[in-house]
């Protein structure tokens, strides 16, 4: 299992560089952050609601109306995405914090289940109470606005990029 693992370091500092590379974007870019992610999600949901109408509409209406009625809900969305790109973000971050704090719980449980397997382990509990951390700071409202929540979300990135490389060194360099 220790040879699996460590197969995978690579990837784990892959991830890592990625990681910092998207914090700092995060952290001196905030505007384009928010800007690009609310454009793309609404185009998400523009696309998808358009295919889910197209779809029912080819099958015959009556027989696919509920189809019809759930592209036109995303296409709703999607619209108010775009013409309300601050009001959304907010709603998103707080979604974000939610996510974190269940991803650092994972991350947490994952961490002390493969203890036994590699050492070091508790750099993964540390990755995991960094994120529970920025999940409750979001929540606590902490910064002001959502550009504040964008850089700080864009340091906690930076400093679970660089336990991440760290983590893939630990894994590459084990002995077993």
């Amino acid at each position: 299992m220790s040879k699996h693992i460590q197969s995978y370091s690579p990837l784990f500092m892959l991830r890592g560089f990625l990681i910092v590379i998207l914090g700092l974007i995060a952290i001196f870019t905030p505007q384009f952050v928010i800007n690009s992610l609310m454009v793309f999600l609404s185009c998400v949901l523009l696309l998808v609601g358009v295919s889910m109408i197209v779809m029912g509409l080819r099958g015959g209406f009556e027989d696919n109306f509920l189809k019809v009625l759930e592209g036109a809900v995303y296409m709703v969305f999607g619209l108010l995405i775009l013409l309300n790109t601050q009001a959304s973000a907010d709603v998103i971050v707080t979604l974000l914090a939610a996510l974190f704090v269940v991803g650092g719980l994972v991350q947490i449980f994952a961490s002390i289940l493969i203890r036994q397997v590699i050492q070091n382990e508790f750099l993964g509990i540390l990755n995991g109470i960094i994120t529970i951390l920025l999940g409750i700071l979001i929540w606590a409202d902490f910064t002001m606005g959502s550009f504040g929540i964008v850089r700080l979300i864009g340091l906690f990135l930076l400093i679970m990029g660089i336990i991440s490389i760290w983590q893939s060194m630990k894994i590459r360099t084990y002995k077993y």
